[in-house]
């Protein structure tokens, strides 16, 4: 039995709550059909009254949806009374069949004893707030162009750039910031000496852990847009400054010469650890979140990881599985939630750029700390490149990718799962590939 209420002694609390939810919209309508009508005299405008009506009944709306949800879901437990009986006529009668001797299923005597959102914002399933304050500003938004329509100089008030520019935050936060690009003028359209206009995506700036006593430095991992092929061909330039960031050919070669390696064998590694690219299409280096590694590292740190169980099984868990990983953008989002509580530790736990380095491995990488090393991932994949090479002279794994021993360099890089992955493989037939055409390449130079 819940111990929120017993719905047996207590059957009609859902008619009660439906009856104060009518009550609530019979009020708010109202009052917008007062305003609507002209009942208040200091409202002239007609385009003011059908806005002020339209904003009086989502307000109405909002309240009445959120009474019964916070209602259905905190003291219902996401059941209605209907299903609440046919719960308990359930246990009633598995209870006599366990009385009369029966083999009864024990999930049949259990009864819901919890909100399954208890851990969410007003115990309300997940997106639910973040939803409607999205809606709300729509309906804001729309309110105060239909008062614009009525009365043009009010499209100048401080008001209504704030609910246009929270409306264009909203739409990217839904639909990507690409779709900005549909509805913002473009640069030729705007008017010479205008201000820039205010970013859709500010920097993402990591919070004040959540662990008492551990202080971190921020590390800003800003999401940029994706460069539109319009902006290419208007500046050129822009998409050679894009291009600068990735590793060329010629760079590997040099590399490879110096660490004494096969620059085809460097290649290979280059391919099959982030698929031939280090960076995600936003800006942003390509990373894995690892839930096992976060909970190891708080435990490092003398951290419980157990106190945070409860409400992040995505992001802390202590046996490796691949079944929260979300690849791509995803991941760092489950890295945003791990750097709430704790940043440090959340930056170790994930594998970085084009080889994939783990964060905890920074020393290695030869950096003083996880964040200039997550700071040099951010720049480029000649970074990338470094942060490996000092990686792979500091694990005594040079001499197995310069005896192209791939079984080894696999094992000893990727660890002992590699063989399930088949990394070994991977990267010898990618050696294979590029050895072809390197040979090919110096042919048609020496020709």
């Amino acid at each position: 039995m819940s111990k929120t209420r017993n719905p047996r002694q207590n059957p009609i609390a859902q008619k009660l709550v439906i009856a104060l939810i009518t009550g609530i919209m019979i009020v708010f309508i109202g009052f917008s059909l007062a305003v609507l009508l002209g009942a208040f005299h200091d409202i002239s405008n007609d385009f003011q009254r059908i806005a002020l009506s339209l904003m009086l009944l989502w307000v109405g709306v909002l309240l009445s949806y959120y009474l019964w949800a916070i209602f259905y879901y905190n003291v219902n437990l996401g059941y209605s009374d209907a299903e609440w009986k046919d719960i308990w006529a359930r246990i009633d009668n598995a209870r006599k069949k366990k009385e009369m001797g029966f083999e009864v299923d024990p999930k049949d005597l259990e009864e819901p004893r919890e909100n399954p959102y208890k851990d969410e914002t007003f115990g309300l399933p997940s997106g639910t707030v973040r939803g409607t304050i999205a809606l709300t500003l729509l309906m804001g938004g729309i309110s105060m162009l239909i008062m614009a329509i009525g009365y043009p100089q009010f499209s100048d008030i401080g008001n209504f750039k704030f609910f246009v520019d929270a409306f264009l935050m909203m739409v990217a936060f839904y639909f990507g910031s690409k779709s900005l690009q549909y509805l913002q003028p473009s640069k030729k359209e705007e008017k010479e000496g205008e201000p820039a206009p205010t970013p859709a995506f500010p920097p993402i700036e990591v919070k004040e852990p959540a662990v008492p006593g551990v202080v971190d430095k921020p590390v800003s991992l800003e999401k940029k847009e994706e460069v539109s092929e319009e902006l290419i061909k208007e500046f050129p330039q822009v998409n050679e400054l894009e291009e600068n960031k990735r590793l060329s050919d010629e760079i590997i070669k040099e590399t490879a010469k110096d660490l004494g390696v096969d620059a085809a064998a460097l290649k290979a590694v280059v391919k099959v650890e982030s698929a031939g690219s280090g960076f995600l299409s936003d800006g942003r280096p390509k990373i894995l979140f690892e839930g096992h590694v976060f909970w190891r590292e708080l435990k490092k740190r003398n951290v419980d990881p157990m106190q945070y169980v409860q409400g992040n099984p995505e992001i802390l868990y202590e046996h490796w599985t691949k079944k929260y990983y979300r690849g791509k953008e995803g991941e760092y989002d489950r890295l945003e939630r791990a750097k709430l509580i704790h940043q440090e530790a959340a930056l170790c736990s994930a594998s970085w750029g084009l080889f994939q380095i783990m964060g905890f491995n920074y020393k290695a990488a030869g950096f003083d700390t996880v964040h200039s090393f997550v700071e040099a991932q951010l720049k480029d994949e000649g970074e990338h490149l470094r942060a490996f090479c000092n990686f792979i002279k500091h694990e005594k794994i040079l001499s197995h990718l310069k005896n192209k021993n791939w079984a080894e360099f696999a094992r000893r890089y990727n660890g002992p799962a590699y063989k399930k992955n088949r990394y070994d493989d991977k990267i010898a037939m990618a050696y294979q590939q590029y050895k072809d055409l390197f040979a090919a390449e110096t042919e048609s130079a020496a020709a």
